[in-house]
C-alpha cells in the first residue's frame, strides 16, 4: 500500500514524496524513486548487529534510478557521515557469486502432500510435516517455516472458537511479554507472538468487530510487545557494539579515535513488526502443549 501510494505521484489521488521503508524494499520492490537514503548501514540479523553486506547494500540502493522509472540515474547516501566509507565500499565490491538459493512449497505441493497424509491432519502439522520430510538438491533449500506454522495454529484456533461461540476473544491468545527476550530462541518465540496478534488485529478489520472481539486488548498487547523486543535489540546491539565496532573501523582502515567520535554503533535500530513468545513461557519446547504456548496461543 506505502509503496502503491509513494509511486502513484501527483495527480493520482493521495501521494508522497518520502517513503520510510526497512530494508525489506530491496527484496524486488519496483519504487519511482531518485534517491536512496540509508538511516543505518547496521542491521541486527537475529544474532548480532552488523554492518550491512555488499548484496544488500547494492539491493537496497538499487531501487533509485530504475529501468523504466521517471529518473534517468538513481543517488545514494547515508544520514551519519561516518557510514559513507562503508557505503563506498559496498558499492565498489565485486558482487558475490550466489550459491543457493531458499525455495517454499507452493499449494499444489502441499495439496499433494496432503493426500499421502492421514486424513483430517490439521493444517499446522500438514506444514510441519511437510518440513520435516522436504527433501531439495543442491543449490536450493527449504525456507524456515516456522512462522507459516504458528500462524496457520493460530487460524485454527480462532476458527474453532467462532464455531463454537461465534465469536473470537483474546483469551485464547498467550499473555504478553513482561521482560525482553534475553536469547535467539525467546526472541524467536516473541517475533510469532506479535505476528499471532497481528494475524487477529488483520482478522478483525475484515470479518468484524462483532466476531474478534476487544481489538483495543490486543493493540496493547502488540505494542507491549514491540517495545519488549525493541529494547532487546538495544541492549544486544550496545553490548556487541564496542568489539564489532573496532573491527569494522579495522576493516575500513579508519582512525579508532575518529570514528568513535563520530561512530553510533549498537545505538541505532528500531524494531519493525516480527515478533513471539508466550507470557507465560519464554523457552521454547518440543511438546504440542508448549509449543502452542510458544506460537501465542493458549
Amino acid at each position: 500500500m506505502q509503496a502503491a501510494l509513494f509511486n502513484a505521484g501527483p495527480g493520482a489521488g493521495p501521494s508522497y514524496s518520502v517513503l520510510v521503508a526497512s530494508d525489506a524494499i530491496g527484496m524486488g520492490l519496483n519504487l519511482n524513486i531518485r534517491r536512496v537514503v540509508f538511516a543505518t548501514m547496521h542491521k541486527f540479523d537475529g544474532q548480532q548487529l552488523r554492518p550491512l553486506t555488499p548484496t544488500e547494500v547494492k539491493q537496497i540502493a538499487g531501487r533509485a534510478g530504475r529501468f523504466g522509472s521517471d529518473h534517468a540515474a538513481g543517488y545514494v547516501t547515508c544520514l551519519s557521515e561516518s557510514d559513507l566509507p562503508l557505503l563506498r565500499q559496498s558499492l565498489a565490491t565485486a558482487s558475490e557469486e550466489v550459491t543457493g538459493a531458499c525455495l517454499l512449497p507452493r499449494y499444489e505441493q502441499l495439496e499433494a502432500f496432503a493426500r499421502s497424509m492421514p486424513a483430517g491432519l490439521p493444517f499446522h502439522k500438514l506444514l510441519s510435516a511437510f518440513a520435516d520430510s522436504a527433501q531439495l538438491s543442491p543449490p536450493y533449500f527449504l525456507a524456515d517455516m516456522a512462522n507459516m506454522v504458528a500462524l496457520a495454529r493460530a487460524l485454527l484456533a480462532f476458527a474453532s472458537l467462532f464455531v463454537e461461540q461465534q465469536r473470537v476473544t483474546p483469551d485464547c491468545m498467550a499473555l504478553p511479554l513482561q521482560t525482553p527476550p534475553a536469547s535467539q530462541a525467546e526472541m524467536k518465540a516473541a517475533e510469532e507472538l506479535f505476528r499471532v496478534y497481528d494475524l487477529y488485529l488483520w482478522l478483525a478489520g475484515r470479518v468484524g468487530h462483532g466476531v474478534f472481539r476487544g481489538r483495543k486488548q490486543v493493540q496493547r498487547q502488540r505494542a507491549q510487545v514491540a517495545a519488549l523486543i525493541d529494547q532487546a535489540l538495544r541492549e544486544m546491539g550496545g553490548a556487541a557494539g564496542s568489539s564489532t565496532q573496532q573491527q569494522y573501523d579495522e576493516m575500513l582502515g579508519l582512525d579508532p579515535a575518529a570514528a568513535a567520535a563520530g561512530s553510533s554503533w549498537g545505538k541505532r535500530g528500531r524494531y519493525s513488526g516480527q515478533s513471539n513468545s508466550s507470557g507465560r513461557s519464554s523457552s521454547l519446547s518440543s511438546s504440542e502443549d508448549e509449543a502452542e504456548v510458544a506460537c501465542g496461543l493458549r
